[in-house]
């Protein structure tokens, strides 16, 4: 079986996007910023509104199981690209298969959680556009997944179907 183009750019563009769950998970830091009054009630409390879902957020990120699932996420990734290197294409697209899969399980796991914080949200246009903004993302992920899942079975069948014409 001959090496792809397009995989070896899904494979970096997982690289990078696992390098920036590996940053969000352990590494990233926040800093809540003391804003003063601005003497409106209201615009006082959307502020600190927004500083309280910051912050739940980046405690959610940095959680055991996004901790975990991250670990999975990068021992998967490392097996996909090692065996796409060693050409062995059946072990590859199963590897990267499941890559792709616990991805899209972190994308659903970060939706419900998310949504959870985002209902607390007590302001009415906060929360709405919250929860577009998350909407938007998870529906990303969801063309995401299905777009890699096709180009990763596209390439297997096609694969496996030069390999039995050979027999």
């Amino acid at each position: 079986m001959k090496k792809s183009k397009i995989i070896i750019i899904l494979l970096i563009l997982s690289v990078i996007a696992t390098s920036y769950r590996i940053y969000e998970s352990f590494f990233k830091t926040l800093k809540l910023v003391d804003i003063p009054s601005t003497g409106d009630s209201v615009i006082d409390l959307m502020l600190n509104e927004s500083k309280r879902f910051l912050y739940q957020k980046f405690l959610f990120q940095q959680d055991f199981v996004n901790k975990i699932i991250v670990i999975f996420l990068i021992l998967l990734l490392i097996l996909s690209l090692l065996c796409y290197i060693k050409d062995k294409f059946n072990i590859f697209y199963i590897a990267y298969t499941a890559y792709i899969l616990l991805s899209f399980f972190k994308s659903i796991y970060y939706f419900l959680n998310v949504r959870k914080i985002i209902d607390r949200l007590t302001f009415p246009d906060n929360r709405n556009f919250t929860n577009a903004g998350l909407k938007i993302s998870f529906n990303f992920s969801v063309f995401l997944t299905v777009l890699y899942l096709g180009i990763i079975f596209y390439y297997f069948y096609k694969g496996s179907r030069r390999s039995t014409d050979d027999i």
